[in-house]
């Protein structure tokens, strides 16, 4: 019975169910990813208008049943774009879809938001991890300077390519007065960074890099937006089958000594003999015996070195400290999961070798990024990490030193030995020709260490919350925490200790042990609405921020014995010094707010502000307001626009009031330290040991930007930006008279207002293209000019004018004969100061030059300077090309520069103030004055006065660099199919291949330039 009654059920419930099942009809396919060809589990498939959905399996298969009413169907994907495609009469349906990396090209990332290029009005750039791809650099500095050269990375002329410096950095020009007190924030993932951890970064695991420029675009940032903003955004896991990718980057350093010109053995023997380096000068010797006894001396010098020319003695010192240099960089990410849950790990190591021996950065990193993904409810990212570096400096210390070196000396002896000094005449004779000379090369064979080591743990965590249909929650947090140590040693045997007579001051140890502890929480909102044609969005946030930073050095000294190189060995601490301890805190607190309203993607309008509370400020000024407005206008989404030759054409403009707080902490802040060092009636005293100015206003960044972009002929991208960019009550650290007291003599203050204005231009033009072979070419062309001009300045930058000459001290006495910083009102932050000059007097090769009176003389006076100069360039920019034909591609990029004067110092060191005693420029000997009649730019050869800061040696400079050339190679899909491979990737590249100037001057005079050459090799299975 019970058996005839469930046959009748099922027997209903087919009958029943029969008309549904006949009126649907399934539909099958498979999912894969078009970059890679592979399957995609999990990806979400579903019919618009009804609750009917499914997701692909492991394979990237799926099945579905759909009523007759549906005319579409949805595939989307986290990660990839999601495509809709048309049902008709098709009962299979594959479906190839593309990663949205792409899409970055259109979107802009400010770290709150992402928002469509055409409804943003501000002024910013966007380096998609396509355009990261296609260089192949360890230095990201110049990779983001080759795109756009409103990033400008400051050449250094003393530091060169040594690679534990991090360049002083500054986009859209200098507002205040400083050492790195103009360089842009740094944001990663949401946080702020320091420029040294961008330096660091693997820029494998970046996805994107935004750069913000104007009010508009930084002013969320409030009182750290006044320099700009770069906003790193690093790579989510990508989900679907586990891949494993590694790529190998091993690069070739050679250095570049092409800006030396020192003489050869003969040459610098012969210049000597010219400018009477052996012959007896010196008056005061009024003794017969002696006069005679020294020319001997010298004669005897002169004769043994021309034998030493003669038998081929050519040292060229210049090559000692330097080596090319093989380094590799690797780099691991393993990934995969699915629509809910992605993971990525990643690793990379490099050891980065300098062009000097014996110096490099090591750089390393790893983490582990975990995404949880609730479709349109909630999406959580983790990631922690660990990042460090190791920087070793070189032993063989200056590269100045073997510049300097004459050639005509061996650099060992008969035994094989180092020779440790030269120029020893005799007991009586030590200052003969120019008093002893030591060897670099001996102390660089003493036991060393310069070495430095920091690595931060860290934890980003970030949560989204859909909280109602057009409402948003986001949650950020971090925590971090830094460890940093150093090292350096100097022997006892150094010859830095050779007139040291007391063995507890030979020998130095300097120990430096801290780090700093960092955490940051924003929480903001976000909503969203359209109406029709109006679409609204709001952000709001608070968010706090506090780090603390401490230090403590020991200075020992006294080392017997350099066999054994330990702290533990020293015999004291150096004088007047004792363990030293410092603690910096920082906190910061603020509430930005943006508006967007948006008409038919049309008409933008942008309002924001900022509340900012800082530590770094006084109690009188804790809290700061910023604002910007910004206006945009879309002109081809109008139907009137319609035309065949612009496709695109969007004006935008904003203004706004933004700040810069890149200053010491310790500015505002009176501070003592206690010291075991001073004791008084058995206690121990406060020292004081920081004056502090709680008057400090905050300085406030006036912007503002008139920008335009178009697409012209479906051809030219451009883009046009002019903006004028205000900093007033800038901020700098002042030198005070003694008299006040102010441990070292110096204060910070509010010093005046200084105008930046300038341009930007930005175009890539198609030249040619061909799709059915993938063909393409495109030439860019990139230009800015800015330039800054002091509107107001106050009695104190004034006085700075004073204390920032430098006076090198020469024979004893103090001379000027370099430019220093200087500030005059209504002139350049860039200025160069310094003596009018005539040139040369042909008939005694003498200097005339022209005194503030309009008189000519041949006496240089220091009241007689002026503005010679201004080092500004007019134009610069970046030129480059891209070529593709199928997998391959050829990118060369180049830079330039036009119209600014540079200082050449190289002329004033080593060409007039060049002593006879050491090696010097080769125009020494052939563009200097020896006889009447000549018409040179140098003086007299046998002229020994210093020559002073004089407009002779102010220089134009045009210049173009051949930045870099990278050539890529991807394998083709039929290949990689066969070896069942997702991607093969190789790469040549190099960078600064060559440098073109107008001026002929020594670069890299403490740690010279390098050339590098870059082979790459990425593979992903």
């Amino acid at each position: 019975m019970n058996r005839k009654l469930f046959s009748l059920i099922i027997l209903l419930c087919l009958i029943i169910s029969f008309p549904v099942f006949s009126q649907h009809k399934v539909i099958t396919g498979k999912v894969i990813a078009a970059d890679g060809g592979f399957p995609i589990p999990a990806v979400s498939i579903r019919i618009p208008g009804t609750k009917i959905g499914t997701q692909t399996d492991a394979d990237g298969k799926y099945s579905i049943a759909v009523p007759p009413s549906a005319k579409t169907i949805e595939f989307s994907f986290l990660g990839f774009a999601t495509v809709r495609e048309n049902i008709n009469n098709r009962a299979v349906i594959d479906i190839a879809l593309k990663s949205d990396i792409s899409g970055l090209d259109d979107v802009v990332v400010t770290g709150y938001y992402k928002r469509n290029k055409e409804s943003f009005t501000g002024a910013s750039t966007t380096i998609t991890r396509k355009q990261l791809e296609k260089f192949n650099t360890n230095n990201i500095f110049s990779l983001i300077q080759s795109i756009d050269p409103a990033f400008k990375v400051a050449q250094d002329n003393v530091k060169g390519s040594n690679p534990n410096v991090i360049p002083e950095i500054s986009i859209r020009g200098i507002g205040s007065v400083g050492s790195n007190v103009n360089t842009p924030l740094v944001i990663l993932d949401g946080f702020q960074v320091s420029m040294e951890r961008l330096y660091d970064l693997d820029i494998n695991r970046i996805e994107s890099i935004t750069l913000l420029k104007d009010a508009s675009a930084t002013i969320l940032y409030g009182s750290r937006g006044g320099n700009g903003v770069v906003v790193i955004e690093t790579r989510l896991p990508k989900a679907g089958k586990f891949t494993v990718t590694y790529e190998a980057r091993p690069t070739l350093t050679l250095v570049d000594l092409s800006a030396y010109n020192v003489m050869d053995a003969s040459e610098k023997l012969a210049y000597e003999k010219l400018a009477g380096a052996y012959t007896v000068s010196d008056k005061t010797l009024n003794d017969p015996f002696w006069v005679t006894d020294y020319q001997m001396k010298l004669d005897n010098l002169y004769a043994k070195r021309m034998v030493d020319v003669k038998s081929g003695v050519n040292t060229y010192w210049l090559s000692q400290p330097v080596s090319s240099s093989l380094s590799t960089a690797h780099s691991i990410r393993l990934e995969g999961g699915n629509d809910e849950v992605r993971y990525s790990i990643d690793a990379s190591y490099l050891n980065a070798k300098g062009a000097m021996k014996e110096s490099g950065r090591k750089k390393y990193g790893a983490g582990f990024n975990l995404v949880y993904r609730i479709p349109n409810k909630i999406s959580l990212r983790n990631y922690a990490s660990l990042t460090g570096n190791d920087a070793y400096n070189s032993p063989y210390g200056s590269f100045s030193q073997y510049v300097a070196m004459n050639p005509y000396e061996r650099i060992r002896d008969d035994n094989g030995q180092l020779i440790s000094v030269y120029n020893k005449v005799g007991d009586y004779f030590g200052d003969t020709f120019g008093g002893n000379v030591y060897n670099p090369l001996y102390n660089a064979s003493l036991p060393y260490k310069d070495a430095s080591q920091s690595t931060t743990i860290s934890n980003n965590l970030s949560l989204e919350w859909f909280a109602i249909k057009d409402l948003k929650v986001n949650i950020l947090a971090t925590i971090e925490k830094q460890f940093d140590q150093s090292e350096k040693y100097l022997s006892p045997l150094d010859t830095r200790f050779i007139l040291v007579k007391a063995k507890e001051d030979k020998g130095s140890y300097v120990l430096t042990n801290g780090g700093a502890f960092r955490y940051e929480a924003r929480l903001s909102l976000q909503y969203s609405k359209k109406i029709k044609k109006h679409q609204f969005n709001a952000v709001l946030a608070g968010e706090l921020r506090s780090s603390t930073l401490d230090k403590t050095t020991h200075s020992l000294t006294g080392f017997v014995d350099d066999r054994f190189v330990s702290p533990g060995l020293a015999l004291k601490y150096a004088t007047d010094t004792r363990p030293e301890y410092i603690e910096i805190p920082e906190r910061l607190i603020g509430i930005p707010l943006n508006i967007h309203y948006d008409y038919d993607n049309r008409f933008l309008l942008d309002l924001s502000s900022r509340i900012d509370g800082s530590s770094k400020f006084g109690k009188e000024n804790r809290y700061g307001s910023f604002w910007s407005a910004g206006v945009g206008y879309n002109l081809h989404k109008e139907a009137f626009f319609k035309n065949d030759i612009l496709q695109q054409l969007r004006v935008y403009a904003n203004v706004g009031e933004n700040g810069n707080d890149s200053f010491s902490a310790n500015m505002t802040s009176t501070s003592y330290q206690y010291s075991s060092a001073g004791v008084y009636y058995n206690q121990i005293v406060a020292q004081y040991t920081n004056q502090g100015n709680p008057s400090l206003t905050w300085p406030k960044v006036f912007q503002t930007n008139l920008g335009l972009q178009s697409k012209i002929l479906n051809r030219i991208d451009l883009r046009f930006d002019w903006y004028n960019k205000v900093t007033n009550r800038m901020i700098s650290q002042i030198t005070t008279t003694p008299s006040l007291g102010f441990p070292n003599n110096s204060v910070f203050e509010n010093l005046g207002k200084v105008r930046n204005r300038g341009f930007e231009i930005s175009t890539s033009t198609l030249v040619a293209s061909n799709d059915r072979n993938n063909f393409s070419w495109y030439i860019n062309l990139n230009m800015v000019s800015n330039h800054s001009k002091l509107l107001e300045i106050s009695d104190e930058l004034k006085k700075m004018n004073e204390s920032n000459v430098v006076k090198d001290i020469i024979n004893g006495v103090p001379n000027i004969v370099r430019p220093s910083i200087y500030f005059e009102q209504g002139q350049s932050m860039s200025v160069i100061r310094g003596a009018r000059s005539l040139g040369i007097d042909p008939t005694n090769g003498r200097e005339l030059f022209l005194t503030s009176g309009g008189q000519v003389t041949y006496n240089w006076n220091s009241n007689d300077q002026a503005i010679i100069g201004n080092s500004e360039p007019k134009i610069e920019g970046v030129l480059g090309t891209t070529l593709s034909y199928g997998r391959l591609s050829v990118q060369a990029n180049f830079n330039y520069s036009l119209g600014g004067d540079v200082y050449n110092q190289t002329l004033v060191d080593r060409v007039e103030n060049a002593t006879p005693f050491l090696n010097v420029d080769k125009r020494v000997l052939d563009e200097r004055w020896k006889q009447p009649g000549d018409l040179v730019n140098f003086k007299s050869i046998s002229d020994n006065t210093v020559t002073q800061v004089s407009s002779r040696f102010v220089q134009r400079e045009n210049y173009i660099r051949f930045s870099n050339l990278n050539i890529n190679f991807d394998l083709g899909q039929g290949i990689l199919h066969k070896l069942k491979l997702q991607r093969v990737k190789f790469n040549i590249s190099t960078n600064d291949l060559f440098r073109i100037s107008t001026v002929r001057m020594e670069r890299g005079t403490d740690y010279p330039f390098s050339r590098t050459y870059n082979a790459g090799f990425l593979i992903q299975f």
